[in-house]
């Protein structure tokens, strides 16, 4: 598993992202599904915002995210959640499970698009 720090990590804020990815579903624990709209996003991890409860994002706990589709699970564990005056504002590290593979690859041409836009 990804041990880097993902705060160090470069993120990807949501106002630079295509808009497949500014909006997502997850599925919290007992089938509960939501739609969260993406914050931020690196090649280990997301930032998201949320109209659920604090309550339903404990650190440690396990979510199942879909930016990639419904064929292309991606699996995370909850490591930061606070109230913000948006809604619930959740860290999520991802596992090298599912489809984190081709998750990263869509990330890297993220990067690569966003890096030739700024050398214009």
């Amino acid at each position: 598993m990804n041990t880097q720090d993902l705060r160090k990590e470069y993120r990807i804020p949501a106002n630079e992202l295509p808009p497949e990815y500014t909006r997502f579903t997850i599925l919290l624990g007992h089938e509960h599904e939501a739609e969260v709209q993406t914050a931020d996003l690196s090649l280990g991890g997301f930032g998201f915002i949320t109209d659920r409860t604090l309550d339903d994002f404990i650190q440690g706990s396990r979510l199942v995210l879909y930016p990639l589709g419904r064929d292309q699970p991606l699996y995370g564990i909850v490591v930061h959640a606070a109230t913000t005056d948006k809604g619930t504002r959740v860290g999520v590290q991802l596992q090298e499970l599912g489809g984190y593979q081709e998750y990263r690859t869509a990330i890297q041409k993220i990067l690569q698009h966003i890096d030739r836009t700024n050398q214009s």
